[in-house]
């Protein structure tokens, strides 16, 4: 049963990630009709932090 909560915590956490990305998207697009690519990349910059405070055994969160 704990794996199931796991589980759920997990995709939740991951859907609203991707769920702030795409929204981030489509509202700068519908803006200034100019698709932003430095978002992608501010999100990938976000997840390379957070595997680095992991890596430097930081406490995180989950």
């Amino acid at each position: 049963m704990t794996e199931l909560v796991q589980l759920v915590v997990i995709g939740l956490s991951t859907g609203s990630a991707f769920a702030l990305v795409g929204i981030s998207f489509a509202l700068i697009f519908r803006t200034t009709n100019i698709v932003n690519f430095a978002q992608g990349a501010f999100a990938v910059l976000g997840g390379q932090f957070t595997v680095w405070l992991v890596d430097k055994e930081w406490p995180t969160a989950a």
